[in-house]
């Protein structure tokens, strides 16, 4: 749909940008629609531009799983070390699963730190097996 494409397109060029330059792209983007003779597609635009942020938004998410409910707090101080160090601005979701016995796990779209006591306890495991 070509609504949609146009969305996609507007999304990825301004994303990373100031909310300046953004300003300047929605100007030129709706000069280009008026040239193509398609400004009565930009309340769908705009509908499918908020359902991709939305989208891509979730993808941007923290996990950050413990074992126990009461271990929370106890990591507070790592995660916003992990934040800096991997520059990220989102907000945490905390999450628990016993089946990472203890410690923790920190996951993003793109990474993966594992500081749990299964990984460690699967590791010296397979040690000895091996």
């Amino acid at each position: 749909m070509l609504s949609e494409k146009y969305a996609q397109a507007l999304y990825y060029i301004a994303k990373d940008k100031s909310e300046k330059e953004q300003e300047g792209f929605f100007d030129n983007f709706i000069k280009l629609l008026k040239r193509n003779g398609h400004l009565s597609l930009l309340p769908k635009i705009l509908k499918n531009l908020n359902e991709i942020s939305l989208k891509e938004h979730k993808k941007d998410k923290i996990d950050f799983i413990v074992s126990d409910e009461k271990f929370k707090d106890k990591y507070k101080e790592k995660i916003k070390d992990y934040k800096k160090y991997l520059n990220l601005k989102q907000e945490v979701q905390t999450k628990v699963d016993d089946a990472i016995v203890g410690g923790f796990i920190i996951r993003t779209k793109d990474t993966i730190i594992d500081g749990s006591y299964r990984r460690g306890l699967v590791n010296l495991y397979n040690k000895f097996i091996k």
